[in-house]
């Protein structure tokens, strides 16, 4: 499946025969970002609270126009979130690549091998990467993708930022692989008017350009080089584009696009009904063989809270009879359907208090099968990610093979420990005691826990006497009873 669109994939193969991007080029695909740009507004916006109920209008004679909304769509994202990243990805490193041969580390593999791993821990903390890829998550969870930029700050550190798609643009290759990207934005120039600016990366160097104000340009182009960088462009320290394209689906649809006209169906029923229950307070009175109604009568049964009638007089409420029992069923039935076709689940739901083990993970069967697939996604986006960083780690030094590092997934359930006692006693007995760890809900970090493990065993170590050596040599005897003679 190409993501590119028709116009990326034309600017790309002029790129890739080596002609340099240009005013005309950014326009083409600034031009036609603009459908995206609008998509991404508009489920950004749906999952901020936004939704078509808001300008609902009703006509001249209806007594009320309420629009109460239910936010399904934020939920729907904020449990996958919570269930895909609520446990952090466990980033390791193969230790088993640093031995030149089959047996165990030697001293100077070893230290090789905990700078690396001190390198990659350091970077993980210094980006708070648990929070940058739950972010990530949610982006591409509304927004359907997401890209996520790497750079080196004023320190030499690496850096990573996430950004929705409605910034920035990215072409890929077969591989889904950005070979090329722009980051936009709106911001005011020297003169204080509102110009566009664009960051354009390749492999190698990024470039910057600015908007030419068309009231002031006599240059026909509408972007020109930013004269605010004294170099430009300037070599960034990676060997690729630093730039990483995440996917929520093969589709790049949103979690809430199959289920939006079911929300909206839903908000309308809910809103209906309430003008209904508000329209009892404004309910036709009627008034049965009276002399005739005048307005001082009306009047003083406004403040006294009755009327006086003849002896034929009645008087009565119009209402509207009410169905409760379809409106619930249809509410029911309807975020029933919701939850089902975004492939979540409703914690709320009474069916979820006493489930535990094997059935709570049979409830959640269908979140679990979309995150399964969101994280094949995810695998393919950080290993690209980890090549990208690696490439600039490698010119200050620090050699590390990208496809040594390791990514391990957890899902956010309630932990059942004692099932996972008997399971991973089990377990030992076919897999390692990584591997056992690696899939424990208590452990997020196997290494970490070896280590330590590996410590308390050295501390507890007990030294045996050898049998084999004189107790004259072991304990000095001689000298023992030459200070005893001394004492008598």
């Amino acid at each position: 499946m190409n993501i590119n669109t028709l116009v990326q994939n034309k600017i790309l193969r002029k790129l890739r025969k080596g002609i340099p991007i240009n005013s005309e080029m950014l326009c083409e695909l600034l031009d036609d970002h603009t459908n995206k740009i609008s998509k991404v507004e508009y489920l950004w916006g749906r999952y901020l609270g936004k939704a078509p109920i808001d300008d609902r209008e009703m006509p001249e004679y209806a007594l009320n126009n309420e629009k109460i909304k239910h936010d399904f769509f934020s939920l729907i994202v904020n449990n996958k979130v919570g269930f895909f990243n609520g446990i952090p990805i466990n980033y390791t490193i193969d230790k088993n690549t640093y031995a030149m041969n089959d047996e165990q580390l030697t001293e100077t593999e070893d230290s090789i091998y905990q700078g690396h791993r001190k390198v990659v821990s350091e970077f993980l903390l210094r980006n708070n990467m648990h929070d940058l890829d739950s972010e990530i998550t949610k982006i591409i969870s509304v927004c359907g993708d997401g890209v996520r930029k790497y750079y080196t700050d004023k320190q030499g550190y690496t850096r990573g930022v996430n950004l929705k798609t409605d910034v920035a643009m990215v072409l890929l290759n077969e591989h889904k692989e950005v070979e090329y990207a722009l980051q936009f934005y709106k911001d005011y120039n020297d003169n204080d008017e509102l110009v566009t600016y664009i960051e354009f990366y390749d492999n190698d160097k990024v470039t910057y350009f600015t908007e030419n104000p068309k009231k002031k340009s006599k240059n026909k182009e509408r972007f020109v080089l930013d004269t605010d960088y004294p170099e430009n462009p300037q070599q960034h320290v990676f060997d690729y584009c630093p730039f990483v394209y995440f996917q929520n689906n093969e589709e790049s649809m949103s979690d809430g696009e199959r289920v939006f006209s079911l929300i909206d169906a839903y908000n309308q029923v809910v809103s209906n009904n309430n003008n209904d229950l508000n329209g009892f307070t404004n309910a036709l009175m009627l008034f049965k063989a009276t002399n005739g109604l005048t307005e001082e009568m009306v009047n003083t049964m406004r403040v006294t809270g009755g009327v006086e009638l003849d002896k034929d007089g009645d008087v009565s409420f119009l209402i509207k009879k009410l169905d409760p029992t379809f409106s619930d069923s249809y509410l029911d039935r309807t975020a029933q359907d919701i939850f089902q076709f975004a492939e979540s689940v409703n914690f709320n739901d009474e069916k979820f208090n006493n489930l535990s083990g094997v059935a709570l993970k049979h409830k959640l069967q269908a979140l679990s099968n979309k995150c399964i697939a969101l994280e094949s996604k995810f695998k393919r986006s950080l290993t690209e990610q980890f090549k990208i960083i690696t490439s600039g780690w490698k010119k200050i030094g620090i050699d590390i093979d990208y496809l040594d590092i390791y990514f391990t997934f957890k899902r956010n359930l309630p932990p059942d420990l004692e099932y996972e006692a008997n399971w991973s006693s089990k377990m030992r007995e076919t897999r390692s005691h990584k591997s056992v760890l690696d899939l424990a809900s208590s452990v997020d970090d196997s290494e970490h826990e070896l280590l330590e493990w590996e410590k308390e065993k050295q501390s507890s170590y007990i030294q045996l006497t050898n049998p084999n050596v004189p107790t004259n040599e072991l304990y000095n005897l001689a000298n023992l009873d030459e200070g005893n003679a001394d004492e008598r």
